[in-house]
């Protein structure tokens, strides 16, 4: 017998939490998120920026989570580790986008599932 699991317009939950942040709905790529079984770094910083923009409470945590993270995952230097701090810090505040946490993490080889 098999059973069969509607997963949207993107086809995969991958491609549901993809698509929800491409077109901004947090509250959908958050709950997408919950339901994966493994999320990747680069799509839980994704995330934490969308926080940024529509969920302030939950920001400082998740930003924090993803720093956490960062620091376990791959060996970042210290400045690395602070400049991105630094740049997360920012962003609720529009001093940045995450555009150089992007490219730290392309340089880190941490871009897509882990």
């Amino acid at each position: 017998m098999r059973t069969c699991v509607r997963m949207g317009n993107a086809g995969s939950l991958g491609g549901e939490f993809r698509t929800a942040i491409r077109t901004g709905i947090y509250k959908l790529a958050l709950n997408v998120a919950r339901s994966m079984p493994v999320i990747s770094i680069a799509d839980a910083l994704d995330l934490t920026l969308l926080a940024a923009e529509q969920d302030l409470e939950r920001f400082d945590a998740m930003a924090q989570r993803w720093l956490c993270r960062l620091a376990e995952e791959r060996a970042t230097s210290l400045a690395e580790f602070a400049g991105a701090a630094a740049e997360i810090q920012g962003v609720p505040m529009g001093l940045g986008d995450g555009g150089g946490l992007k490219v730290l993490l392309r340089e880190k080889g941490l871009k897509g599932r882990i």
